[in-house]
């Protein structure tokens, strides 16, 4: 909130990835093991367990990617993935699963009333 009414740009991402695993969905922390890329450290963890490679490494490099960028220049321009947009009136979230990609709105009046009680704060 702070961030936005000093005017500088807010980011919401949202993990989307599936556990292989059933009942778990894409529950609360599951992007750790990903953006950490520890997946070692996660094995006794049953919401990940199962999950394929390719995943760990695809999300994971994307999302240390945007992170590390941000992290680096307040920016999260990376090349090769896709531009994450800001989060303003478009309400663009990125998404992270296994098709990386920019969604707009994705959780509709959710979103729209949360980002509104912020503004008030």
């Amino acid at each position: 909130h702070l961030q936005h009414r000093a005017g500088r740009p807010i980011h919401l991402f949202s993990f989307d990835w599936q556990s292989p695993r059933a009942g778990f969905g894409a529950n609360h922390c599951l992007e750790l093991p990903f953006l950490f890329g520890n997946r070692d450290a996660w094995a006794d963890a049953p919401m990940v367990r199962g999950a394929d490679d390719d995943d760990y490494a695809h999300i994971g490099g994307a999302m240390r990617g945007y992170w590390g960028a941000f992290a680096r220049s307040g920016r999260t321009d990376v090349a090769g993935l896709p531009p994450w947009a800001a989060y303003d009136d478009a309400r663009t979230v990125m998404s992270f699963e296994r098709c990386i990609r920019p969604l707009n709105d994705p959780a509709g009046t959710r979103w729209r009333l949360a980002f509104r009680a912020l503004k008030r704060v």
